[in-house]
């Protein structure tokens, strides 16, 4: 009965047990179909700036009750229903997980692009997991450039578990690795832990690539990354890692021979 979106979203909100009408309408209003003369993703956008409204006086609520003494008494204020990142991304956003042909890909990416906007406006720290969607629904389509764009520009918060989806990329995107690096550079992670990284990605000669570009070989564990070499159950690795570590072992000590108990 009510067609402002102001005022369905205002009545909603102060209403107990609404929670699943508004996730509802929230999926059925980005799922519509887009008309070319509509303004679709406006409406979108102001949808996302009405839950994130609400979704900000919760966090800023819950930092006063936290840092408020014991002997003053709250003001107490009028409740109201909250949409966070998990109810969006576990019930409306669920609809981008596969593509459809109902919902074309711009418009997904459109509308996720929008989401994470309003939370930055809102100063709400992003969940990885909203980030992720986003990169999957941009790698699914191969938008590898609009990726690179938007890592440029600062669209994605650093975090170590982007870096490390970033280079998981790398076999369909070879500047996804540089990417990452850079990443891992600006959160200051450090390079023994980036170097374990790759190793757990069971991708070794990256990992010693990068040892041999940061100038740490000669102290480095044979050890583990023969042990990484093991387990891939391909000789061949085995064998040209085993190769590269008696050729230090030469090259610092005259002798292939490994040290006894190293």
């Amino acid at each position: 009965m009510i067609s402002n979106n102001t005022q369905i979203f205002d009545f909603l909100m102060c209403r107990k047990n609404s929670k699943p009408v508004i996730l509802n309408l929230c999926k059925e209003t980005i799922g519509s179909k887009l008309s070319s003369n509509s303004n679709h993703l406006d409406t979108i956008s102001f949808l996302f700036q009405k839950l994130n409204d609400f979704y900000k006086e919760s966090i800023q609520m819950t930092n006063e009750t936290n840092n408020t003494k014991k002997d003053i008494i709250p003001v107490e204020k009028k409740p109201f229903t909250v949409i966070d990142q998990t109810d969006m991304f576990s019930i409306v956003f669920s609809i981008f997980e596969t593509k459809s042909e109902d919902i074309g890909e711009d418009l997904a990416i459109a509308v996720l692009f929008e989401y994470i906007n309003s939370l930055h406006q809102h100063s709400i720290p992003i969940q990885y997991f909203i980030y992720e969607l986003l990169i999957n629904v941009l790698i699914r389509e191969k938008r590898y450039y609009q990726l690179h764009q938007f890592l440029q520009y600062h669209v994605f918060t650093p975090c170590k578990p982007l870096a490390c989806l970033l280079l998981s990329l790398q076999p369909h995107y070879p500047h996804a690795t540089q990417l990452a690096l850079d990443m891992f550079k600006e959160l200051g992670v450090p390079s023994e832990d980036i170097i374990d990284i790759f190793l757990s990605q069971s991708d070794i000669f990256r990992a010693l690539r990068y040892v041999q570009s940061h100038g740490n070989m000669d102290s480095i564990s044979a050890r583990k990354f023969l042990e990484f070499a093991a387990a891939a159950d391909d000789p061949q690795v085995f064998y040209s890692v085993f190769k590269l570590f008696e050729e230090r072992n030469l090259r610092l000590r005259g002798s292939p021979s490994f040290v006894k108990g190293k």
